[in-house]
């Protein structure tokens, strides 16, 4: 907080200043953290524990004071809050027929209005008219965001000072980009179970419904094929299992007979060197010759 005393009054010491702040301003001392004068401007600047202490300090006094002098002098103090002080604010982007009454609701809470009047545009334009921005003399006791609602309608407000403010919560510090009470709706974050398409082929389940209706129908194709693939693997092995039986039945009868393809009785199966029924000598046995063979 800073109170500001008349310039032409006469200078007053330090001790009667920290007076004047106790008996004057009902300070209490455990509340104050720093108290500092500036005799060349002739103000005081008074730091406080509490910023609630501030605000009702600020709001009992009205932001002015008087001081006594020793001669009998009295002159006038005006309090206001420290780093704020008068500015000029500038409101647009608000109908031409909102109402005065309306906007001196909404911008009392932040401090008290000194005067408003209408922008007009300067004399290098050919319409000499209103602009449709409101300007405003306020003595502030609290920054204002940089929209604020006036009236239904969204109202863009600048000033000399003002602290950055998110377009969606109001609050000050941040960008609306980077809100921390900014949230997607509708949006799930949960990952879903990774499933391969070799799980499908050996478990014969589908994928998980929520891949969408696309991922659904490949599954159920893949299901199909899977299970076509399997019937004719059963065929396959129960084949398989007749020609094993079929060939250790004839192979228990040819037994006793020489091999067809064996020089000497010997088997041709034996990596032995053999003429190959092609006629060509010297040659072992391999899947050439089985193949022209059988």
């Amino acid at each position: 907080m800073v109170c500001s005393f008349d310039p032409k009054s006469p200078r007053i010491s330090a001790p009667d200043i920290h007076e004047w702040i106790f008996e004057q301003l009902h300070v209490l001392e455990n509340v104050v953290i720093m108290v500092q004068i500036d005799g060349m401007h002739r103000q005081v600047y008074i730091k406080f524990t509490d910023f609630q202490y501030l605000q009702d300090l600020l709001h009992s006094t009205t932001g002015q004071s008087e001081y006594k002098h020793n001669n009998g002098e009295i002159s006038q103090v005006k309090i206001e809050m420290a780093g704020m002080g008068m500015r000029h604010v500038r409101l647009a982007n608000l109908p031409p027929e909102t109402p005065d009454e309306a906007l001196s609701f909404t911008f009392s809470q932040y401090g008290e209005i000194k005067e408003m009047q209408q922008e007009v545009w300067s004399k290098a334009y050919r319409y000499k008219v209103f602009s449709g921005v409101r300007i405003m003399v306020i003595t502030l006791m609290k920054h204002i965001p940089s929209h604020i609602m006036i009236a239904g309608h969204r109202g863009l407000v600048s000033y000399e000072g003002q602290p950055t403010t998110c377009y969606g919560c109001g609050e000050t510090g941040h960008f609306n980009q980077v809100c921390p009470k900014r949230q997607r709706v509708g949006v799930e974050t949960t990952k879903e179970p990774t499933v391969s398409w070799a799980d499908i082929a050996v478990s014969g389940n589908r994928r998980p419904k929520s891949d969408g209706a696309v991922k659904e129908k490949e599954a159920d194709q893949q299901s199909s094929q899977t299970g076509y693939a399997n019937e004719h693997h059963a065929e396959d092995d129960e084949a398989m299992q007749e020609d094993n039986t079929n060939s250790t039945g004839v192979a228990s009868e040819q037994s006793k007979e020489p091999k067809r393809g064996a020089v000497g009785g010997s088997n041709i199966w034996n990596n032995v060197k053999a003429p190959c029924v092609d006629g060509r000598p010297g040659i072992e046995d391999s899947m050439d010759c089985r193949k022209k063979r059988y």
